[in-house]
């Protein structure tokens, strides 16, 4: 106090502007836009927190070190909230749940650490647990319009709408001017179907608070879901002007570009939004995508391992880098990394249906079969998945398995190409050749790139 009350009367105060200096902070996480974490503070957060032994183990890398989070009374509310934030940047859910389950034991009524787990078990898809937390946050404090938001955001991720248009109203009778409010209501008024009703609404947030750039970005959904394209660019343009970190609104931005036919100047959008903002492990992956889309495999790898060594536990980097390696022909990395993949989410579909070809051409049989009908079981509405399955039953001479699955899949997407090729060539192997040829045309028909089975000489 006395430094300060010194330097005032000094005026050195009045002659240096304030700095602003990224803290990490106690508040809750999400209030619907997309926070991004700076990796190297997040790492630094972590050092600090393991010196002071509230994280034990050598850390994640080749040696094997297990980070996890130490147990035991000493860590206070506060560095329990920020740990688990860290941990939740990194993509570590399940040990921030466990920090703040741990922590709430202690203290079951601290409301940031009930607001934040319910947040952590939403994101990890638990959303019975997610929307327990919040109800009884809600019930507790009725008018409290951050709990409303945060209650509200939770039920949208749980396909509840009806019930977020509910919840909003209930803010809204607390402050009819309550932004915020307006615009989360008129966004789920616009995905029941009420599309004019929730455009008035989402205006008005806008009116209320011009500088809203969440009501802008839900504008821009609304407008472009109703054919106006150019309304909608413009509103993520101004999005990103209130809000140049908002990641989502650049990366729909960079999809419009594309579907125009300029992935080039995509790309380039993408990198100097990532150099203003900083490390941002979707912008990284969306960058790589192009490339690979584009057939630039060698381009994507650079940007996609520095990614990874950022985000290590980030299944889109993780898989699209399993590509990439794929693409480049380096198998052992490829496979090596949707391993990997598999150790962060056992669930990737992907990741068990690019390891179940990889371990089809090694020749491990047995071990193919498993991975792709595991995947085949947790996507079965992905037509690649289904096929990478059906494809492997052909190769076996198990046609009848092939071709029910083929024909599953066109039940679905009469159009799909690749479907309806593969099902031609299972049709000749049965010797129905008129059969096969047609489906060959078709399936030429609409991709004229599909190669012209040579006959089998005599």
């Amino acid at each position: 106090g006395d430094v300060l009350e010194d330097a005032y009367t000094e005026e050195f105060l009045a002659s240096n502007p304030v700095e602003r200096i990224e803290t990490y902070e106690t508040g809750t996480w999400d209030r619907g836009d997309d926070i991004v974490i700076d990796p190297e503070a997040g790492e630094s957060m972590e050092e600090m927190l393991r010196s002071l032994g509230y994280i034990s183990g050598g850390g994640d890398d080749e040696d094997g070190g297990d980070d996890t989070v130490a147990s035991g009374g000493g860590m206070s509310v506060e560095h329990a909230v920020n740990l688990a934030n860290v941990l939740r940047g990194q993509g570590r859910l399940q040990e921030a749940a466990a920090t703040l389950e741990e922590q709430l034991e202690r203290n079951p009524r601290h409301v940031e650490s009930r607001m934040n787990l319910a947040q952590v078990h939403g994101e990890m898809g638990d959303f019975d647990r997610s929307l327990e937390l919040f109800a009884e946050l809600h019930r507790e404090r009725p008018e409290d319009l951050d709990v409303i938001e945060d209650y509200a955001l939770g039920l949208a991720r749980a396909g509840r709408i009806e019930d977020v248009v509910q919840l909003y109203r209930k803010g809204l009778e607390i402050d009819p001017d309550w932004a915020v409010g307006l615009a989360g209501q008129g966004l789920a008024e616009h995905r029941l179907g009420r599309s004019e009703e929730g455009l008035r609404k989402i205006r008005r947030a806008v009116e209320i608070d011009p500088r809203f750039a969440r009501a802008h970005f839900y504008l821009a959904a609304v407008l472009r879901d109703r054919g106006d394209l150019d309304g909608a660019r413009d509103q993520l343009e101004r999005t990103l002007e209130l809000d140049p970190t908002h990641e989502q609104a650049a990366l729909q931005l960079a999809q419009f570009l594309q579907t125009r036919g300029q992935a080039d100047r995509a790309r380039t959008f993408l990198e100097d939004f990532l150099e203003k903002s900083g490390a941002s492990s979707v912008v990284s992956a969306e960058i790589a995508a192009i490339d690979l889309r584009a057939g630039r495999p060698e381009q994507a790898l650079p940007i996609l391992e520095e990614a990874v060594s950022d985000f290590p536990r980030d299944t889109d980097l993780l898989g699209n880098l399993g590509m990439a390696y794929a693409m480049t022909e380096n198998l052992p990395r490829a496979r090596a990394t949707f391993e990997r993949l598999l150790e962060v989410d056992p669930n990737s579909a992907e990741a068990h249906a690019q390891l179940g070809q990889f371990l089809l051409q090694s020749g491990d049989t047995e071990a193919a079969r498993r991975h792709l009908e595991r995947a085949a079981e947790l996507a079965p509405d992905d037509s690649g998945v289904q096929i990478a399955l059906a494809t492997f039953h052909h190769r076996r001479g198990q046609l009848d398995e092939a071709m029910q699955i083929y024909e599953d899949v066109l039940e679905r997407e009469p159009e799909n190409a690749l479907a309806l090729y593969q099902l031609a060539l299972a049709t000749g192997a049965r010797g129905d050749e008129d059969t096969a040829l047609e489906l060959l045309e078709r399936a030429r028909e609409l991709d004229p790139t599909l190669p012209m089975p040579q006959r089998k000489s005599q």
